[in-house]
């Protein structure tokens, strides 16, 4: 949490549920998952964690070796537009827009994403915490 802080401002409980909602079909992202001996597909994602769940699976990263690796793409320049501009996260889409420049090889850039949305996310879950404690808080006084 102490290296999410010092690189983003931390989010009001607000500011996380606006940046975590459901989007509606034209506000969607869409990423690509390629397994070279089976081809590609897209993936429709329609919302910030969603985005998350896709980006940082690990497991998934690692699947298979050679031909059957699976190969996680997206549009850098485009995810930091939806972040900015959809999912309405501006520190998350300037510090990668920052530290992803378009002349960098794509697996570095998608690594700086990746290690970038992890930072956020850890502080998006403390602020969901933090209003989930509230709303039990109004839930046990009512």
């Amino acid at each position: 949490m102490a290296e999410a802080c010092r690189r983003f401002p931390l989010p009001s409980p607000d500011e996380a549920a606006h940046a975590l909602r459901e989007l509606s079909w034209g506000e969607h992202f869409v990423a690509g998952r390629m397994v070279p001996s089976k081809g590609g597909s897209d993936l429709y994602l329609y919302n910030l964690h969603s985005a998350a769940v896709f980006l940082l699976d690990r497991d998934e990263a690692r699947v298979g070796k050679g031909a059957d690796q699976i190969i996680k793409l997206i549009d850098v320049d485009a995810f930091v537009a939806w972040l900015r501009d959809t999912v309405g996260d501006a520190a998350l889409a300037d510090a990668i827009a920052r530290e992803c420049p378009a002349d960098d090889p794509y697996r570095d850039r998608l690594e700086n994403v990746q290690r970038l949305l992890a930072l956020r996310m850890v502080q998006y879950g403390a602020a969901s915490d933090a209003m989930n404690a509230a709303d039990a808080e109004q839930d046990e006084g009512a």
